[in-house]
């Protein structure tokens, strides 16, 4: 096997705690005008405009894809195309494995989907310190899941199921103790005894053209042309269905649950409108909106951005074990603004009323059990455990109902198996999950692309954090596409979801300049 040694360079950036926001926002814009491949993660507080921590991953040098066609690997640089060409048998798909296998966790262990990622993986080497803070960032497609449960996709899917980069850099920014630092991933062929990659020269070249740049507008605070980049007009706004279809769609699901083929389906629509500027946009949409889970790639001219409040899958190694949690989210209420101005009274009043809402309840706790069912499939013995439960967590436009489920890794399962187990939140496709995801193809006939799916990084150590896709857009050639859903139970009144669906993808749509 190919061993690669992996050690991680920091270099503290010796600069005014007040510009380390301004030189990571002209670092992100720079990057994003020249359309180079580039990740910024972000953490906001609910209800404050603090930023917690930023992440900004620059200048790629390997990426990992999966598409219908399997897996591929992509170079960036001359460092990454050599990679490509002695990794190119570690990718290549598993064969002589069991697809009828009775037992869930043995099924699980042999299953094929994450097995070259988990190869490429295993060839990285170095000090544990120093591959905890590598890592591989992108975003997992909704249609992933599709593959796992062998649903076949619809025609118009056209983003990769997987798509995860190995970035050179990463500026990272504590805002809250206004501290910064460059890490660089340095790599070699361990066979070969040389470094083939990165040097403390080439991180010091970066961190004197990051300070020029601040330099440059330190006067000013502010981007030189922001104005000129500021939407000019209103955009037209295109439905993938109205509110009458969206409704229609709700009724004929009703009749899936009364035949008893689910208990609960989440069916999504899009919102389609113009995005001349996604940067700016995303900027707008964490001011707006901030939010645990910020997030904007930009790879191969298309861009996904968001600001989601709710965590996918996290798995971290802990003196117990390997630890993964998740955070079911179910159960939505408009905040109480008038006019644009939060009422306090009325802000209540709607928390009080989700609180004792049934309905809600009964799908919030239907979620929760859907989220320790997950965990059950990788996890040791009956230690899964409830930590939160029917928590209201706010944020600029909406409050929800928030639990956490947290449990501890039976071997021999890592957090790519605990990843396939879970994938996707129940709250982005129902219960049970295989036969709400064929009607969810059924019924929306389109390919969600990246919305519902996970978005995040996997270390070098084998640690997994990532988000769910909401509260996103995805752009591509200057159009934006928005996707909210509601969960449809029973007793849910259409009327009621495709206003639920306005209301969740109001904060981006307000980012990108359109009033509902």
């Amino acid at each position: 096997m190919v061993s690669i040694g992996v050690e991680l360079q920091r270099l503290p950036v010796q600069l005014d705690a007040s510009y380390h926001p301004l030189m990571l926002q002209r670092l992100a814009q720079t990057q994003a005008d020249e359309e180079r491949p580039f990740v910024l993660l972000e953490s906001g507080e609910p209800g404050s405009d603090q930023k917690q921590q930023s992440m900004l991953f620059f200048e790629p040098v390997l990426s990992v894809r999966l598409t219908n066609d399997g897996y591929t690997l992509i170079g960036h640089d001359p460092l990454g195309r050599q990679l490509t060409e002695k990794l190119r048998l570690v990718t290549k798909p598993d064969t002589g494995v069991a697809n009828d296998v009775i037992d869930e966790a043995e099924r699980l262990a042999q299953s094929p989907l994450f097995g070259p990622l988990r190869r490429l993986m295993r060839c990285f080497r170095g000090k544990q310190q120093d591959m905890r803070h590598c890592y591989f960032v992108g975003a997992f497609a909704f249609d992933l899941a599709a593959q796992a449960h062998r649903i076949a996709l619809p025609s118009d899917n056209d983003v990769p199921l997987l798509d995860l980069t190995l970035y050179r850099f990463c500026l990272h920014v504590n805002h809250i103790a206004g501290r910064a630092e460059l890490r660089q991933t340095v790599l070699n062929f361990e066979n070969e005894g040389t470094f083939h990659h990165g040097d403390a020269l080439a991180a010091s070249a970066v961190l004197a053209q990051i300070h020029n740049l601040v330099v440059n507008v330190r006067a000013k605070q502010a981007p030189e042309n922001d104005k000129a980049r500021d939407f000019t007009a209103t955009p037209s706004l295109a439905l993938s269905m109205d509110d009458e279809q969206y409704g229609q769609m709700v009724t004929r699901a009703k009749r899936s649950l009364r035949a008893g083929e689910v208990f609960q389906i989440v069916l999504a629509r899009a919102f389609e409108t113009e995005c001349p500027n996604p940067y700016l946009a995303y900027q707008r949409l964490c001011q707006q909106n901030p939010s645990p889970y910020q997030f904007f790639i930009q790879q191969d001219g298309r861009v996904l951005f968001g600001a989601s409040p709710e965590r996918a899958l996290k798995v971290e190694m802990t003196s117990q074990g390997w630890k993964a949690r998740l955070y079911p989210i179910a159960g939505t209420r408009a905040r109480g603004l008038v006019n644009g101005v939060l009422d306090s009274e009325l802000d209540e009043r709607r928390e009080c009323a989700l609180r004792t809402d049934a309905k809600e309840q009964a799908e919030h706790l239907m979620l929760v059990d859907l989220a320790r069912n997950d965990l059950a499939r990788v996890a040791r013995g009956s230690n899964r455990r409830v930590i939160r439960l029917l928590d209201v967590d706010r944020y600029s436009k909406v409050m929800h109902l928030v639990s956490e489920v947290e449990a501890t890794l039976a071997p021999p399962f890592d957090a790519l198996a605990a990843f396939e187990a879970t994938m996707h939140m129940g709250t982005l496709i129902g219960a049970p999950k295989p036969r709400a995801l064929e009607l969810i193809y059924q019924y929306e006939q389109h390919s969600r692309g990246f919305y519902g799916g996970a978005v995040g990084h996997i270390n070098l150590a084998g640690e997994l954090d990532t988000a769910i896709v909401i509260r996103s857009a995805e752009v591509n050639q200057g159009k934006a596409r928005v996707m909210a859903g509601a969960g449809i139970v029973l007793d849910s009144d259409p009327r009621h979801e495709a206003e639920e669906t306005r209301i969740k993808a109001s904060a981006v749509l307000s980012a990108l300049g359109v009033a509902l």
